[in-house]
């Protein structure tokens, strides 16, 4: 975690919390497949949003097996998030991230010494702005450290294995677990997960921008959208409201709430 003084870190978050949301001025995305996104030739990922203001971006990313990263340290001047859909990829070069790890960096923390994937990764990832490669050639520590503190209201989590955590269960079913929330903003990336044949009402307040991306099973909306496995979907602040009021049993989503 990040160490900050009392007095800087309450500089920071009035700061951080003053700026511009991150992920603001994505366009509206009410249904998208992954499937019908394409894989630019050669790269590893796929865009599923971006917001052209800030360059905050959510990828999808596939891994092949053998896969062996540049092996340089270095950090991002933004934020860095990633939830692991299958396989596994170790990004220390011991601690393998496997279906379910998950991780947030803020910008500044050196990282990336050793990164490789034997049996290939699917993977979430979510920049909070747009991507760029400070290298650190002789970095001070084989762990990850920080070089450049941010303002970030949330702490940086290494590794959060998120099979391991305790769900909390809502009155109407639906279990809640969230991986990391913002201090200041109330911004919060979490995993819903729904039981057999559920039916029900769960808004998704248009005071708060949505973004989604279904794990496994499959749910609805009340306006009859319904999302399949591997599907996504973006709607910012201020969009129409909409609920989830129904979902297959089993079905789990990654959500994101963007304050």
């Amino acid at each position: 975690m990040i160490a900050l003084s009392k007095r800087s870190f309450l500089m920071g978050a009035m700061a951080f919390a003053t700026a511009r949301p991150a992920f603001a001025a994505r366009p509206l995305i009410a249904h998208l497949n992954l499937a019908d996104v394409p894989a630019p030739n050669g790269k590893m990922q796929r865009e599923l949003s971006v917001d052209p203001a800030t360059g905050a971006t959510t990828l999808f990313f596939d891994f092949p097996a053998n896969w062996v990263g540049g092996g340089v340290a270095h950090y991002h001047s933004f934020s860095e998030e990633i939830y692991v859909l299958s396989g596994g990829v170790t990004l220390n070069g011991r601690d393998e991230y496997v279906a379910g790890s998950y991780l947030y960096r803020p910008g500044g923390i050196v990282h990336g010494h050793h990164e490789a994937s034997r049996p290939g990764a699917r993977f979430i990832g979510r920049m909070g702005g747009k991507l760029d490669f400070n290298y650190v050639r002789e970095p001070t520590s084989q762990e990850e450290y920080v070089a450049k503190p941010v303002a970030d209201g949330r702490p940086h989590i290494v590794h959060l294995r998120s099979p391991d955590q305790p769900w909390q269960t809502a009155s109407d079913g639906h279990q809640l677990k969230v991986l990391s929330e913002d201090r200041v903003t109330g911004a919060r990336s979490a995993l819903l997960q729904f039981p057999t044949a559920w039916t029900g009402k769960l808004p998704l307040d248009p005071k708060s921008g949505w973004e989604w991306f279904v794990v496994g099973g499959e749910m609805a909306l009340d306006d009859g959208t319904t999302f399949a496995n591997e599907s996504y979907a973006n709607r910012p602040i201020g969009a129409p409201g909409r609920s989830i009021v129904r979902a297959a049993a089993g079905t789990l989503v990654l959500t994101w709430k963007n304050a």
